[in-house]
């Protein structure tokens, strides 16, 4: 998900890349971070390559077809509620259910 932040400083906004990793806590962030800014340079120009990459071991919330609440996502992060909840232990067990929940009913969550 891509969130214009607000910014202080002469860059007053920055376009941040957020990626729900869930439980993947085998994840190498900075590879993961590099291949994906690669791939936008090589693709797209440096212009389009993110400010900010961060990597948040919960998930999104979801809308009932299954696709991400991005408007919710994005207020949540810009309001630093995301990072909060990454950091709390019990969020982090209940993205771990619903990991567990959605992969029992199929749906594919990599896809959101």
């Amino acid at each position: 998900l891509i969130i214009p932040t607000p910014r202080l400083g002469p860059d007053a906004l920055s376009h941040d890349l957020v990626i729900f990793t869930g439980s993947n806590a085998g994840t190498d962030h900075a590879t993961l971070k590099d291949m994906i800014t690669t791939q936008i340079k090589n693709n797209l120009g440096r212009e389009y390559c993110p400010d900010h990459v961060t990597f948040l071991p919960i998930l999104p919330r979801l809308m009932p077809d299954g696709s991400m609440d991005r408007e919710w996502c994005r207020n949540e992060y810009t309001a630093n509620r995301l990072a909060r909840r990454a950091g709390n232990g019990i969020m982090k067990q209940l993205s771990r259910l619903k990991e567990m929940v959605l992969i029992q009913n199929k749906i594919n969550i990599s896809q959101v």
